[in-house]
C-alpha cells in the first residue's frame, strides 16, 4: 500500500507546486528560481511549459487588476444632504422669541465683540438649542413645538435623533475655526451639566418621584443655567481684556439667577397662559409626567402630593397616554387649593427682581448701563398674576 501511495503523494505535490489556482500570484522571478532548483532535469521541458503558462495567467490578472482599479478606489455614489439637514432646517423655521440671541447681542453691549465672533457664538447657541428642542419633544412625547408638529412627528423619530445629535459636531466644527481652546473647554463643562441636570428631570419623570424644591433648583441650575453660563463663558473666552471682564465670577450669579427665573416661568405659564396652550396644549407638563415647580411645592402637603402623584401614575396604565381634561383640570385645583400657583408666581417675581439687581450692580462694576439688557428682562416678566389664570 505505501509503495503505491508514494508516487500518489508525490505526483499530487509537483500539481501543487505548478497549479495557477495556487501560484498565479507569486512574483514570477522567484517562482523561476524556485522552479528550477526544485525540479528534476527530466521535467524541465514539461515544467517550462506549465510555468509559461502560469506567468501568462498572472500577467492577465494583473493586467485586469490594474484597468479595473482597486476597491478603495471606486467612486463612491454622492449622497445628498436632505435626509440629514431636513429635521434642521424644520425647527429652525418655526417661529421662536430668539431670547438667547437677544440675551447675547445685550451681552456683548458690554463684551464689545467683533461681529464675526459674535455672530459665530449666536450659531453655536441656536444649534445647541434647536438640538435640544427636538431631543426633548421626543423624550417628553410631545407632538407641538411652537405651534406646529414637532419635528419628529414629520421626520420619525430615529431621523430626527440622528440629525440633532449632528448638530453637536456642526457645534465642535464652529468651535474649532475660531482657534480659542478655551472655547472647546467651556463647551464640553456646560454640556456635561446640562446633560446631567437632563437625566434627573428624566429619572424623577419616569420613577414618579417628586424632588425636593432644593433638588429642582440644582436640577434647574444644570438643565437651563448650563445655556446661560455657556453663551456668557464664550464670550468671555473670546474677551482680550485681561481685566474683570474675562472673570467668569463675575457674570455666574446673573448666568444662575437667570436660569432659575426663566424655567420656573416657563413652569407657571404652561399653566396659566392662553397663547402657551395654543403653542404648547393645554398643561402640556402634566402630560408629560414632569415635575416642574408648581407640582414641586404642591407636593409639599402629603395629603395633595397622594392626589397628584395618583393622577401622574395613571400615565403609566396601557389604556391611558394624556391625561384627561378633567385629570388636569383637578390637578389644577389641588394646586391652587395648595397655594401652589400664587406661591410660583410669587418665586418668579423675586427673581426677576434678584435679576434686575445683579443687572445694576454689573452695571456699576462696568461703569456703563445696559438699556437692551433691562428692556429685554421687562419684556419677559410681562406675565399673568395668578387672579387671570386659565
Amino acid at each position: 500500500m505505501v509503495n503505491i501511495l508514494s508516487p500518489l503523494i508525490g505526483g499530487y505535490h509537483y500539481w501543487c507546486c505548478l497549479c495557477p489556482r495556487y501560484n498565479c500570484l507569486q512574483d514570477p522571478s522567484a517562482y523561476a528560481k524556485s522552479n528550477n532548483t526544485s525540479l528534476e532535469s527530466g521535467c524541465d521541458k514539461s515544467s517550462t511549459l506549465t510555468h509559461s503558462s502560469t506567468l501568462h495567467i498572472a500577467e492577465q490578472l494583473r493586467s485586469s487588476e490594474t484597468n479595473s482599479g482597486n476597491l478603495s478606489s471606486i467612486a463612491a455614489p454622492k449622497l445628498g444632504r436632505n435626509a440629514l439637514e431636513g429635521p434642521i432646517r424644520y425647527i429652525q423655521s418655526l417661529d421662536s422669541k430668539n431670547v438667547r440671541l437677544q440675551l447675547i447681542d445685550a451681552f456683548n453691549l458690554w463684551l464689545g465683540l467683533p461681529n464675526l465672533a459674535l455672530n459665530t457664538i449666536k450659531e453655536i447657541v441656536n444649534d445647541l438649542h434647536n438640538s435640544s428642542l427636538i431631543l426633548d419633544d421626543i423624550q417628553d412625547g410631545s407632538s407641538l413645538r411652537r405651534g406646529s408638529a414637532a419635528t419628529h412627528t414629520i421626520f420619525g423619530e430615529a431621523q430626527s435623533i440622528n440629525s440633532a445629535t449632528y448638530m453637536f459636531v456642526r457645534v465642535a466644527r464652529k468651535v474649532h475655526a475660531l482657534s480659542n481652546p478655551a472655547l472647546l473647554t467651556v463647551l464640553l463643562e456646560e454640556l456635561e451639566r446640562l446633560f446631567l441636570g437632563q437625566s434627573w428631570e428624566l429619572k424623577w419623570r419616569f420613577t414618579v418621584q417628586c424632588p425636593t424644591e432644593e433638588e429642582y433648583l440644582e436640577m434647574v441650575d444644570h438643565k437651563t443655567g448650563a445655556m446661560f453660563h455657556m453663551l456668557l463663558r464664550l464670550m468671555l473666552s473670546l474677551v482680550q481684556d485681561d481685566g474683570c471682564l474675562s472673570q467668569n465670577t463675575e457674570f455666574a450669579v446673573l448666568a444662575q439667577l437667570l436660569g432659575r427665573w426663566y424655567q420656573v416661568r416657563d413652569d407657571y405659564l404652561n399653566l396659566q397662559e392662553a397663547s402657551y396652550t395654543k403653542r404648547k396644549g393645554f398643561c402640556e407638563d402634566l402630560d408629560e409626567g414632569k415635575f416642574s415647580y408648581p407640582i414641586v411645592r404642591c407636593c409639599t402637603d402629603p395629603v395633595r402630593k397622594d392626589i397628584v402623584i395618583g393622577l401622574l401614575h395613571r400615565r403609566d396604565t396601557p389604556e391611558v397616554t394624556n391625561l384627561s381634561v378633567e385629570s388636569k383640570l383637578l390637578i389644577l385645583e389641588v394646586m391652587k387649593k395648595a397655594g401652589a400657583i400664587h406661591e410660583t408666581w410669587s418665586l418668579i417675581i423675586q427673581l426677576k427682581n434678584k435679576v434686575e439687581e445683579e443687572i445694576g450692580r454689573l452695571e456699576a462694576v462696568l461703569g456703563e448701563a445696559n438699556p437692551i439688557l433691562r428692556v429685554l428682562i421687562k419684556v419677559l416678566g410681562n406675565i399673568p398674576n395668578p387672579g387671570k389664570q386659565l
